[in-house]
């Protein structure tokens, strides 16, 4: 549901696919194995919990978003 708002919100990228999205959260449970269950990329903002070793790993772990930078192709 929320590509198609996606793609409805903005002209010109209805040819974005779910592997396109990196979603970024901090809750493995509703962020993490939500977003990679519909086949999206990952990242898990940390916190002052440890991953669970029982659920698929996310591709980046990060502290701060501004971790992400470099991931996104920006200057740091």
């Amino acid at each position: 549901a929320g590509m198609e708002r996606l793609k409805a919100s903005y002209e010109g990228i209805d040819d974005i696919s779910e592997a396109d999205v990196l979603f970024v959260g901090d809750n493995v449970f509703t962020d993490i194995t939500g977003a990679q269950n519909v086949g999206m990329q990952t990242a898990w903002v940390r916190t002052d919990y440890a991953y669970p070793k029982e659920y698929p790993r996310p591709d980046y772990t990060i502290d701060s978003i501004t971790e992400l930078r470099p991931v996104l192709g920006l200057p740091t």
